[in-house]
């Protein structure tokens, strides 16, 4: 009886034992098994990493040989041109370095510093500034009514244009030749009426004049020296009236001349 009873203690003791282990084993393999998964990503995402590099140092390297082609094709190029410059000059260069050469270019130099010496300089004159007069007057041909702010007064009876710098078409002067200028206006209004008007010098007004009287005509003149470069535009325009009326013939005019270079 007492046998039997430690056996049965002993084979409960041995069946509790069994299953403990293998709880514990099977905890153990998931474990591994979750591990195992972790490992798998981690080397997938190695992998596309590698990938991608690997194109990139591809990509790299095709870009470089491409221009290590493409200087290698330039420098063939540029030693082509060279050669044939050194043969098309190669008796040129000998003849520069050679000693009967050095010898003609020594006794030409001393000539010409003789013939500077006992011959006198001529002046060039393809590099002198103009001495061709310019100078201009022109005058008012008929009645100019009804003109508004910045509108060009005309003097279309031309008596002197010497250099061609008046162009009565217009009413402007255009200068020739760079230098100081002088110019004048005199300017009569309609009887009983105001003109403001201004001498200007590339759409900057330089000069103001006034003529105006209530019971008769008005008169006014003024005058400026401007320094000019070539195709500088000079002439005279009404100010800020909205109905001038400037008078004809030789009341009005416009002149100009050229003082010096």
């Amino acid at each position: 009886m007492r046998v039997s009873i430690i056996i049965c203690v002993l084979v409960n003791i041995w069946g509790m034992a069994v299953s403990e282990d293998r709880v514990y084993t099977e905890e153990f393999v998931m474990n591994l098994v979750q591990r195992m998964d972790r490992l798998e990503q981690e080397l997938s995402l190695f992998k596309k990493e590698s990938i991608a590099n690997i194109r990139e140092l591809q990509t790299k390297l095709r870009q470089s040989s491409q221009r290590a082609d493409e200087l290698e094709s330039r420098l063939e190029r540029h030693q082509a041109v060279v050669s044939r410059w050194v043969s098309d000059h190669e008796g040129t260069m000998d003849e520069v370095n050679s000693p009967e050469s050095e010898k003609q270019n020594s006794s030409n130099t001393n000539q010409d510093r003789i013939q500077r010496l006992l011959i006198p300089s001529i002046p060039d004159t393809t590099t002198q500034s103009s001495t061709l007069p310019v100078a201009f007057y022109a005058h008012a041909s008929d009645h100019q009514t009804g003109l508004g702010t910045g509108q060009t007064i005309h003097y279309k009876t031309v008596i002197t244009n010497a250099g061609n710098g008046f162009d009565s078409k217009i009413g402007i002067f255009k200068a020739p030749a760079a230098g100081y200028y002088y110019f004048a206006t005199t300017l009569v209004s309609g009887q009983g009426e105001t003109v403001r008007s201004s001498i200007v010098h590339n759409s900057q007004d330089v000069a103001h004049v006034f003529a105006g009287n209530e019971g008769t005509y008005g008169s006014g003149s003024n005058s400026v020296v401007l320094y000019l470069n070539v195709n500088d535009d000079v002439w005279t325009r009404v100010s800020i009236d909205t109905n001038a009326h400037v008078y004809a013939d030789s009341w009005c005019t416009f002149s100009g001349f050229l003082i010096s270079n």
